[in-house]
Parts: C-alpha cells; sequence; structure tokens
C-alpha cells in the first residue's frame, strides 16, 4: 500500500492527463444537475480550479434554484459562505476562495443539505483522497450533509483510510454514480 503523501503526488499527475475533460466535465455536470436541482435548497459546493473537476457550470445552473455556499477558509478553518447573486465565479486563490477576508460573507448556519467536495482520489468505501489539510473532513465530520465527492473515473485507486478521513456517500464521475 503506498503511503498518502507518495499517492496524492501520483493522484494529482493521474488528473493532471485525464483526457477529454471538457467533455467529462459536462457530463459530471449533467449528472449533479438531475441529482441536486428537485431535493436540495442549500448546496455547499467547492469552486474548481487547476485540475479539478469543473464545477462553474454547475453553480452558474443550480444558482437560479439553489442557494449555493462556497467554501471560505481562513486562519485554518473553512466554513460556507453565501455566494452573492452579483458575484461571477471566475478565478478562485489558492485555497479555493473567492472573497477577500476584507469582504462581508454571509456564513451558512446549519448544515447544507448536500455538500459538492473535490477529490485527488477514492477507493472502493467511497474514502476520499484530499489535498491533506483535512479541511473537509473537519467540516464534514460536524454537518449533516449529503456529502458528494466528484472526480473522474481515472482517479480510482487503493488506499487505506484514516481514523478521521468522512467517506463521501455518493462519488459521482463520468460513467457512474456510486452510492455508499
Amino acid at each position: 500500500m503506498i503511503d498518502k503523501q507518495k499517492l496524492r503526488k501520483v493522484a494529482s499527475t493521474t488528473r493532471k492527463n485525464v483526457a477529454l475533460r471538457v467533455q467529462k466535465d459536462c457530463k459530471i455536470t449533467q449528472k449533479m444537475i438531475e441529482l441536486l436541482k428537485a431535493e436540495y435548497d442549500t448546496v455547499f459546493c467547492y469552486v474548481s480550479f487547476g485540475t479539478e473537476v469543473d464545477t462553474k457550470a454547475l453553480i452558474e445552473k443550480l444558482r437560479d434554484s439553489v442557494k449555493i455556499f462556497v467554501p471560505h477558509t481562513y486562519n485554518g478553518k473553512m466554513k460556507a459562505v453565501m455566494l452573492k447573486e452579483e458575484t461571477t465565479v471566475l478565478a478562485v486563490d489558492k485555497q479555493g476562495n473567492l472573497y477577500s477576508e476584507s469582504e462581508q460573507v454571509t456564513e451558512l448556519l446549519g448544515n447544507p443539505k448536500a455538500c459538492v467536495v473535490p477529490l485527488l482520489a477514492y477507493n472502493g468505501n467511497n474514502y476520499r483522497l484530499g489535498y491533506g489539510g483535512g479541511y473537509y473532513d473537519k467540516y464534514l465530520s460536524t454537518h449533516d450533509t449529503l456529502k458528494i465527492g466528484v472526480c473522474y473515473d481515472e482517479q480510482y485507486f487503493d488506499f487505506e483510510r484514516e481514523p478521521f478521513d468522512v467517506a463521501m456517500d455518493i462519488i459521482v464521475t463520468p460513467t457512474k454514480i456510486i452510492r455508499r
């Protein structure tokens, strides 16, 4: 079994080399809309950057019928903040923040109905491998929400979970919806 730091490098390279990314992102977005639009009025969704599954189209398509919250990470903690109606999702910082610390943000008090989470890898038990900061595991362990990881099929790896890891309820890839 490969250690998590080495696996992060391998998984990051694998994700970087995914072919037909735009087409696969469209398939994931369509599946996510079908999954979320009818039943969920609040969705906490990461804002993609780099080689992550693109969530910008998903956010734009959902925001007319769903309250969208996005991550705001500051001082080692992540919280869900409301995406303002006038905000255009264009770019994020290295932690996925759309907002600077000086802007007023509305924090979600309570639990979002669903949380869309990035990942570098997933295993057969729907555990995710993230970037190593533990932000999502800490957030998800304290919120009762539907946990959805989105990724490419190529991101499946065999790895052991650690005690603090939180399993996803659903993993969505271009070809599958995997329920726990």
